[in-house]
């Protein structure tokens, strides 16, 4: 279907808002760059990735006078339950200034009217208060039956020096990154797209000891090949003897490195080639000049029994703050099909003590 591209908001006689799409990836990753937190998910690069995957991409950008002063990667996505558009850790505005909010707001839900969407999603990125959901809540917004792409996260200050990374480790953490050095683990760093098989097989050996829903290998190729092309991806691969034992995707944006997407082959006697990779993973993005390291998703807390609780005391050992991401937020646009979904998420989530 048709729909108009642009979208105006007169403000007074000298200011006009007006939401458009953006079509120049230079000024796209300037303005992206120059927003705190720092996200790879309103990359360019993630919107490449999107549409490898085979989904509508909008990269819209909101301009004050012709100035870009706001941007949202925004995704449609249209499987056998819903039809939606998301924005993940976006858009990115002031959120200080309600009239930019709104401007999006109204440009999306149109959008969605217009393209027969079921409901709108976004997260904000923002840090998580209870004060800063109501004003949504009051537009008629409903937190997301589920969390996307990280809800809570471990992000590490690499500004510091490797010596104090050490220190600040859990002292068993420590005790096994030099024991996996010792074991005569070593890790490689490659760009090889032949590597992504590696990866994928480890991948698929995590996913059969802990029986999570997996990502098939299309989604590896695609996501690399969209960050490769501008040298914003690689692949680290822990070995020993020759034989892959652990490996993962660091990806790079501006300055932050993401921990995205690995997997560990188990091995007995235990070698501790997973601490070995995380450590090379986090000297590798100080090598690259990064201040900041995400090791993406983390349960909610320390609980012994969450179905995370030994991804996440594994990553909390290498240190870092956990930080709690604004909650996900549904827009319905058709409130019988968006409450059949609901329910039914909430659903499978119990049955997984999610």
């Amino acid at each position: 279907m048709t729909f108009n591209a642009s979208f105006r908001c007169m403000i007074s006689i000298e200011l006009i808002m007006e939401i458009k799409p953006v079509t120049n990836n230079k000024e796209w990753r300037a303005f992206v760059c120059s927003k705190e937190p720092m996200t790879m998910l309103q990359s360019w690069n993630w919107g490449d990735f999107e549409e490898k995957q085979g989904h509508e991409v909008l990269r819209l950008g909101l301009y004050d006078n012709d100035e870009l002063i706001g941007a949202g990667l925004y995704t449609i996505v249209r499987s056998r339950r819903a039809h939606y558009i998301v924005t993940h850790a976006g858009p990115l505005i002031d959120w200080q200034d309600a009239a930019q909010f709104n401007m999006f707001h109204e440009y999306i839900r149109a959008y969605c009217k217009e393209n027969n969407l079921d409901f709108m999603r976004f997260r904000a990125p923002l840090s998580y208060e209870e004060e800063a959901l109501k004003p949504f809540l009051a537009m008629g917004y409903k937190k997301a039956p589920m969390y996307f792409n990280a809800e809570y996260t471990m992000v590490l200050d690499l500004t510091k020096s490797e010596d104090e990374l050490l220190a600040s480790m859990r002292k068993n953490t420590r005790y096994y990154v030099r024991r996996a050095e010792k074991q005569g683990v070593t890790v490689r760093i490659s760009t090889d797209p032949k590597d992504i098989d590696i990866l994928f097989d480890v991948y698929q050996k995590t996913v059969e000891r802990h029986h999570f829903v997996p990502y098939g290998k299309q989604f590896f190729v695609d996501e690399f090949e969209a960050f490769y092309k501008d040298d914003l991806i690689e692949i680290l691969i822990a070995e020993k003897e020759g034989v892959a034992l652990a490996a993962a995707f660091l990806v790079y944006y501006d300055d932050s490195a993401f921990y995205h997407h690995s997997g560990s082959v188990r091995t007995d006697p235990e070698v501790y080639a997973q601490y070995a990779l995380q450590w090379a993973l986090i000297t590798r993005a100080k090598e690259r000049g990064k201040t900041r390291y995400d090791f993406w998703g983390v349960a909610p807390t320390d609980d012994p029994n969450h179905p995370r609780a030994g991804l996440t005391l594994f990553k909390r050992g290498f240190g870092g703050q956990r930080v709690r991401w604004m909650h996900t937020l549904d827009f319905p646009i058709k409130k019988w099909k968006y409450a059949l979904v609901w329910a039914f998420v909430k659903l499978e989530r119990w049955k997984k003590r999610l």
